[in-house]
């Protein structure tokens, strides 16, 4: 990714401590995106100033907060990562097998109100995804709660 940190905003006689406004909005800027095992030592690994209990924290390290209970809710479980692990495996292994079996279908899909999949795709010009009517349907995917993801990809492991 690109380090580039707009500071514009900020302007040194504004702010009383400028060295932690240019930190937070650096760490905020690369901070990743994903999922995070609720680990303690995990967290705490990532997030040196993670509190534990206190509420209302908002890591600028890691994608987390500390809930009004003191909870972090956002954070998976190790059977819950190797589920997923497990189902993006069997995806990967299943779409690798229809590809050696000739099996390519276009089925892109919808990202935002106005991109599709098809737009950074460097496959765009081979692929011609269009019909008659000038584009294929672009499949949608639904959103769902973290317990009918689970469900879902329980299933498909079974």
């Amino acid at each position: 990714g690109n380090p580039y940190v707009d500071i514009s905003g900020i302007k040194k006689e504004d702010i009383e401590d400028f060295d932690e406004a240019i930190e937070s909005a650096r760490n905020e800027c690369l901070k990743p995106s994903g999922i995070v095992l609720s680990d303690d030592y995990a967290l705490t690994s990532l997030d040196h100033n993670l509190p534990h209990g206190r509420e209302g924290y908002h890591s600028t390290i890691v994608p987390l907060e500390i809930d009004k209970n003191g909870q972090i809710p956002d954070v998976y479980s190790d059977e819950e990562i190797h589920s997923i692990i497990q189902f993006c495996n069997d995806k990967m292994h299943a779409q690798a097998a229809e590809i050696m079996n000739g099996i390519i279908e276009r089925t892109p899909v919808k990202s935002g109100r106005s991109s599709s999949s098809c737009t950074f795709c460097p496959f765009n010009d081979m692929c011609r995804n269009v019909s008659e009517n000038g584009t294929l349907p672009l499949r949608e995917i639904p959103k769902m709660s973290r317990e009918e993801f689970f469900s879902v990809i329980g299933k498909e492991e079974d």
